[in-house]
């Protein structure tokens, strides 16, 4: 075989097999697809895990010596802060609840819950069921090349932690609602069953 041949192969293999840290571009969408520890945002491929970048088969993966990391995928059961609140969405800052329940690995990501996502009910605005700051608990409903969306139409997500829009502080269950002891302001979530206490 021609040797100019070996060696442009060799140098093709060694640019597809660089170390990357957690955060690293390591593609487009229209070069490849996330494979095993990475995962795409806003068209882009990026690395969640330290290892060596390997890309085949369309998938950009990162081949890492410890355990694999989760990645955002459909059904993923996930503990959120509410970064932002407008009429029609929030926008969180999720992690997946294997991770903080400390039954796996997985790193955090930006994601939305659309109004429509709350609950099987109408709401006028999300901010009359999720506040900033919140802790909520959900589930990834759909993942496409603009982000991540989550829900909380089941029962066993919602709001597990609220804070009072007023002073901050944390809220307790009053009946169906929530009261702050500090202040006295009464506000209404969309809970998680079972959850809606203060976890402080």
């Amino acid at each position: 075989m021609d040797r100019s041949i070996i060696k442009c192969d060799f140098l093709m293999n060694l640019s597809n097999k660089r170390l990357v840290l957690p955060g690293d571009h390591l593609s487009s969408y229209e070069e490849a697809e996330p494979g095993e520890n990475s995962y795409g945002e806003l068209d882009e491929v990026y690395s969640c895990a330290v290892g060596q970048f390997e890309e085949a088969g369309g998938k950009a993966a990162v081949k890492s010596p410890g355990r694999v990391l989760e990645k955002p995928r459909v059904g993923m059961e996930v503990y959120c802060v509410v970064k932002r609140t407008s009429p029609s969405k929030a926008l969180l800052l999720c992690m997946p609840a294997a991770e903080v329940e400390g039954k796996g690995r997985g790193l955090s990501f930006d994601a939305a819950l659309p109004v429509n996502g709350i609950k099987n009910a109408y709401v006028k605005e999300v901010s009359d069921e999720v506040r900033i700051g919140d802790i909520i608990r959900a589930k990834v409903r759909a993942i496409t090349s603009k982000g991540v969306d989550v829900s909380t139409v089941s029962v066993d997500c919602g709001v597990v932690h609220a804070f009072c829009v007023r002073c901050r502080n944390p809220l307790a269950a009053v009946g169906s609602g929530y009261a702050c002891g500090e202040c006295g302001n009464k506000e209404q979530r969309k809970s998680a069953q079972g959850q809606n206490k203060p976890l402080i």
